[in-house]
C-alpha cells in the first residue's frame, strides 16, 4: 500500500467523524477512534514506513478533540 492509499483511507475516516452535538457523541467517538486505530494497524502491516501519527492527524484526531 502506498501513501495515496493511506491518504484516501484517512480522508474517508475523517468524513465519518461523529457530530460533537449528537446525542450519543461519547459512544460514537469511541467507535470512531477504534475504527481509526484498527485501520492504522492494518496499514502498518502492509507498509513498514507507515506513520501512525500522521495518519491520525489526517483522520482528524486533533480536530475532534479541539474544544472538548
Amino acid at each position: 500500500m502506498t501513501r495515496k492509499h493511506f491518504e484516501a483511507m484517512a480522508k474517508g475516516l475523517s468524513l465519518c467523524k461523529p457530530d460533537k452535538n449528537g446525542d450519543d457523541f461519547g459512544v460514537a467517538l469511541r467507535q470512531w477512534e477504534m475504527s481509526v486505530c484498527q485501520m492504522a494497524s492494518v496499514c502498518a502491516q502492509f507498509n513498514r514506513n507507515f506513520n501512525r501519527s500522521r495518519f491520525y492527524v489526517a483522520c482528524g484526531f486533533e480536530d475532534i478533540y479541539a474544544g472538548l
